[in-house]
């Protein structure tokens, strides 16, 4: 603010030829902080006058106004994001701005001259920070401003509750948890023999219960979650095997042929009476065993 009516703010008679004087008055206590024209005026013995150059003068008695400009405070980011601050000075420049986030701490990157800073969260601390903003002007008036940053460097940490690893089922049901510290829901998504299944939205710390729509015929399927939280943070869960089985094994019996008559000696094989020969379709084949007259003689894997 420039004064545009002059005002008498001090005087004093000199009755001496004094070539340098000093004029001491308090500006401090009436005047708000701007910036102020002033000159003499003095008036010799015999009436002349004189009047002397105008100067400036600033008077700055407050520190630099510190904001936040992004994110806003208390707000949740990763460990790679640009924190934005706007400092400025009424009276003067800002001279100097640093930042504290107890046990580290360092300088305000400068963005444009004296206005914008920035900060790179990286260097800050993970979890939880209690941010002080310092800055000082040139009059070497300080202000600081305290605000609260989550920094979440975490990816969300997923468990595969079920099926259990190699699993044979006639089910395509899986179930999983994902838990993240500081996204309360987020996104998931599932893979099946790496190709995505499907993508869902997952409330934090619950089971998720999903049909793979990607199953279409009997087969061994290697299955996963993958999971990002709400600022970026990925995570890739184990791999396991979902062993799908609905079909029953399909038999054929080779020989001996039915009806015909055999002696024991030679039952229609080299080895004979204990030959007895089939093929069968199935992926998943555990046992078979050997019924005569609805007696189980033997059996094998």
């Amino acid at each position: 603010v420039v004064s545009s009516v002059p005002q008498l703010i001090g005087s004093e008679t000199l009755t001496n030829n004094v070539s340098n004087h000093n004029l001491t008055v308090n500006l401090s206590v009436a005047a708000t902080d701007g910036s102020y024209q002033w000159y003499l005026n003095c008036t010799d013995s015999a009436g002349w006058v004189s009047t002397s150059a105008q100067r400036t003068l600033v008077i700055d008695r407050y520190g630099p106004l510190i904001n936040m400009t992004s994110p806003s405070n208390n707000s949740v980011i990763n460990n790679n994001t640009n924190l934005y601050f706007y400092i400025s000075d009424q009276a003067s420049t800002v001279s100097s701005a640093w930042w504290i986030a107890t046990p580290k701490n360092g300088i305000l990157t400068t963005v444009t001259a004296n206005q914008n800073y920035s900060l790179n969260s990286g260097s800050l601390n993970s979890d939880l920070n209690l941010l002080q903003i310092f800055a000082n002007d040139t009059p070497g008036n300080r202000n600081n401003l305290n605000y609260t940053i989550y920094v979440d460097d975490k990816a969300p940490v997923i468990t595969l509750n079920s099926p259990a690893n190699a699993t044979i089922t006639t089910s395509k049901k899986i179930n999983f948890t994902a838990t993240d510290n500081y996204s309360p829901t987020f996104s998931c998504s599932v893979y099946l023999n790496s190709v995505l299944d499907q993508t869902l939205t997952v409330t934090n710390n619950s089971a998720n219960q999903l049909t793979l729509s990607s199953i279409t015929s009997d087969n061994n399927y290697n299955w996963s979650v993958q999971c990002t939280d709400n600022v970026g943070n990925p995570s890739l869960s184990e791999t396991r095997i979902l062993i799908y089985d609905t079909i029953a094994p399909v038999i054929t019996l080779n020989y001996p042929s039915n009806v015909a008559p055999y002696n024991t000696n030679n039952i229609n094989a080299n080895s004979g009476l204990s030959e007895f020969n089939y093929s069968y379709s199935e992926l998943h084949l555990d046992t078979c065993l050997l019924y005569v007259n609805n007696i189980l003689k033997n059996g094998s894997n």
